[in-house]
């Protein structure tokens, strides 16, 4: 559970109180509890001028929207009468907001102070920026770093950076990345306007890695900003639901965001890691979840043919680019075992079809 002690102490910023773009953070909810309201708490208690505050709650039935309204009645909060997830919940948000940034936050997370200049300030000297994530540390007394970053793997698998390591400055320098954390992510309006908005096709999981990915395609960078520092409550363990959802949605941007030609080289290591996938299915006993992930996809395949010929036709750098921001290691936590042999693999396949991928 988050409590107040958590949240650093202030961190002077750059800018002048003349240079304050307006910003809307963007709380998705979903029987938030205890953490919702904690979350609001430290988004108000931020030390910059130019915040609003949106919360999106996604049908929930634990009281939380009501408590919230008590608590903080100035607060905007719109109410949707389903749970739409994460994707069509924030894009509500994103929709109802007219600001030159937007925020999107976890409601399982908290904010220190000043954690918003920081942010504001590097969208400021990388005009070529479209995301930008703080550094997030797990929700405890202890710095442990939940992500320093994201990182994408060739196949679309997402990996925290730094994930259950000890925060001891090894994370320091800005740098860019293959995508940004859900949890919290800066983004900047402009750039949706070519990208567009998150795939509600996705419900839950690799929404970020998705978008990141349509924004590197059309030349947009994803930034990791280390001076920024958020707490979130990270869940590790992987459940039937959640393995369907990730597995599902890693393949659907896979097949949207590469070029076929690209497809086409890739495919022995594809169909390799996804013999993996079944095979941890059928120890797990999760094989239905993993078809079912297939039977959507088929029956998706109208919608994401066309997401693709979007994402295709408007691409501006090509598939080598993209990827010199991908990660070629594998760091899946269910295959630790085979993780080096698969290293291998990989980097020995990458530097092979490297000069032909376009």
């Amino acid at each position: 559970m988050l409590t107040s002690s958590h949240i650093s102490r202030p961190r002077r910023t750059t800018m002048r109180l003349d240079e304050f773009p307006t910003v809307t953070a963007i709380v998705l909810a979903y029987n938030g509890g205890k953490d919702l309201i904690i979350c609001v708490d430290s988004l108000i208690k931020s030390v910059y001028p130019n915040l609003q505050i949106l919360v999106v709650d996604n049908a929930s039935v634990d009281g939380s929207v009501e408590e919230l309204r008590k608590k903080f009645p100035g607060v905007e909060i719109v109410v949707n009468q389903n749970n739409f997830g994460y994707a069509a919940g924030n894009n509500i948000g994103i929709m109802r907001s007219s600001d030159e940034f937007i925020v999107l936050i976890n409601q399982d997370a908290m904010v220190s102070p000043d954690w918003l200049g920081h942010l504001i300030d590097a969208a400021k000297r990388h005009k070529n920026g479209a995301f930008f994530q703080p550094k997030i540390l797990l929700s405890s007394n202890k710095p442990i770093i939940d992500s320093a970053g994201n990182e994408t793997h060739l196949l679309g698998f997402g990996f925290p950076r730094g994930l259950g390591e000890v925060d001891r400055g090894q994370y320091e320098n800005v740098r860019v990345l293959g995508h940004v954390s859900g949890s919290c992510l800066l983004i900047r309006r402009t750039a949706l306007s070519t990208i567009g908005l998150l795939d509600p096709f996705y419900f839950i999981y690799n929404e970020d890695t998705d978008l990141c990915w349509r924004g590197s395609i059309l030349g947009w960078r994803s930034y990791y900003v280390p001076t920024s520092v958020v707490y979130h409550d990270h869940v590790t363990s992987l459940s039937e639901s959640k393995y369907y959802f990730l597995e599902r949605n890693r393949l659907a941007t896979v097949l949207k965001n590469y070029r076929k030609n690209t497809l086409v080289l890739l495919l022995p290591l594809l169909l390799g890691v996804e013999l993996l996938m079944l095979l941890l299915a059928l120890s797990r006993f999760w094989l239905g979840w993993k078809i079912r992930g297939y039977a959507d996809l088929i029956r998706a395949r109208a919608y994401l043919s066309s997401a693709r010929l979007r994402i295709q036709s408007s691409r501006r750098l090509d598939d080598r680019v993209v990827m010199n921001n991908f990660s070629i290691t594998f760091h899946h936590l269910a295959f630790r075992g085979l993780s080096d042999a698969a290293n291998r693999v990989f980097t020995a396949y990458y530097s092979f079809i490297r000069k032909y991928v376009r």
